[in-house]
């Protein structure tokens, strides 16, 4: 199953539908908000069921003309006390759905990270820098994106 967002940033919207609001509460409870900003990016989200491997979230960046740039996997935790072994456990989970970034959103950092850090290969953050650092790392998949295409012609 995937949400194909609608965008207002350059995409035709002929076709395609919005988020329904029992997918929107669906994603907003394990991401946040990141799904809902997507529609106005016009990328991709595609929840990963519970009990599934793979992160919660499968965010498909989409550059203006609806091309995917890169893939992005989120994971959401809401404990205590964080986990060293989540960071390992995102990184298989990224390979195995080749997704060029992983990011874990939680309310609880490891030390010495107070708003967002790389941490081994995995971005981290809390839930309230999730939409800029989102913002930054898509607009990174879209540069990419369009520095390959520049090269190959």
């Amino acid at each position: 199953m995937f949400v194909d967002a609608t965008s207002n940033r350059g995409i035709a919207s002929k076709g395609r539908s919005r988020l329904s609001a029992a997918a929107r509460r669906s994603v907003r409870t394990r991401i946040g908000s990141i799904a809902a900003q997507s529609i106005l990016w016009g990328d991709i989200i595609e929840p990963v069921p519970r009990g599934e491997f793979g992160g919660d979230i499968i965010h498909r960046v989409r550059n203006h003309v609806a091309q995917i740039c890169g893939t992005m996997l989120w994971e959401a935790k809401s404990t205590k006390a964080w986990n060293n072994r989540w960071l390992e456990k995102l990184r298989a989970d990224q390979r195995s759905t080749n997704a060029e970034i992983g990011l874990i959103v939680s309310n609880v950092l490891p030390a010495g990270v107070e708003t967002f850090d790389r941490i081994d290969n995995v971005w981290v953050t809390k839930k309230r820098f999730a939409i800029p650092l989102a913002i930054a790392l898509r607009q990174s998949l879209i540069q990419v994106s369009n520095s390959r295409q520049a090269a190959t012609g």
